[in-house]
């Protein structure tokens, strides 16, 4: 059963789709061509997470792309950290937005599993490190390499990494934007699990649910993940606005905005990028 999101955007990019149990819902990215994250769909995405969190019968939430591409997502959509394409308001509402988004999933009481295939950076990564568990295809990538166009790692982020892999290892990936391949994630303990290909991942993840998950007793399981991610969580969503103000005073220095304004002129062929 697919359910997308209630979301008022004209287009749909979040699609959340439950086993014949109702226990597990398998949310769907798919925004065309890279899965550049933007406002709309980090709406459609909030919304999907809070209905699956809401609902008594979900154990388990998975994430996996649903692109033509071979790419989990690119990435937050640029536009949206581009101050000539956007406002202080509007940025000011994304970010907030994204930050409960993630602090949502990363303090969610089910379990939950982001399915990687492909390129994972920045946004991606970021939805990954806050799941549970990571599964990956043997030809992905994944990294918060934002220090490569000029930025600066978002405080919580950089945080959300050190809970991972650790203090020595997240500042050694982070301080020059690495985008790190199988082998270096498995060695940092980025990801939990490999497989040959894309097709693979959702078998792989409902074997791992079945095996170490779905037989528990929720209340249990909720209580002690609580135990480990209430805090962080909430901490993390109280300072969204404290956080966005941050990015919006970076990504306006000239020497950023420069750097961002390259890539974006790059990545639209040269043709004039529109405002959003």
């Amino acid at each position: 059963m697919s359910e997308p999101s209630s979301s008022s955007s004209a287009k749909q990019f979040v699609t959340s789709t439950y086993d014949e149990t109702g226990s597990v819902v398998t949310i769907t990215l798919k925004k065309e061509p890279v899965n550049s994250m933007s406002l709309n769909l980090w709406k459609q995405l909030h919304e999907a997470v809070a209905a699956a969190n809401a609902s008594p019968k979900v154990r388990a939430i998975l994430f996996q792309s649903g692109l033509t591409k071979n790419v989990f997502t690119a990435g937050l959509e640029l536009k949206e950290l581009y101050p000539p394409t956007t406002t202080q308001e509007r940025h000011a509402d994304f970010w907030q937005t994204l930050t409960k988004t993630l602090a949502m999933v990363y303090g969610s009481p089910k379990a939950t599993i982001a399915l990687i295939n492909g390129a994972c950076p920045a946004g991606g990564c970021g939805l990954s490190l806050c799941c549970d568990l990571r599964i990956i295809t043997e030809d992905g990538s994944m990294g918060l390499n934002e220090v490569q166009i000029g930025l600066l790692v978002p405080e919580y982020w950089a945080k959300l990494m050190v809970k991972v892999i650790g203090n020595r290892n997240a500042e050694r990936v982070l301080t020059p934007g690495l985008m790190c391949k199988v082998p270096e994630l498995k060695a940092l303990g980025m990801i939990d699990q490999v497989v040959p290909k894309r097709e693979d991942l959702l078998p792989a993840a409902m074997k791992e649910l079945q095996k170490n998950f779905l037989k528990l007793p929720p209340t249990g399981f909720r209580q002690q993940k609580e135990f480990f991610r209430q805090e962080f969580a909430k901490e993390w969503a109280d300072n969204a606005k404290r956080e966005g103000d941050v990015v919006w005073a970076c990504i306006n220095e000239k020497q950023t905005m420069k750097i961002l304004g390259m890539v974006m002129q790059k990545l639209s062929g040269g043709k004039p990028v529109a405002k959003l």
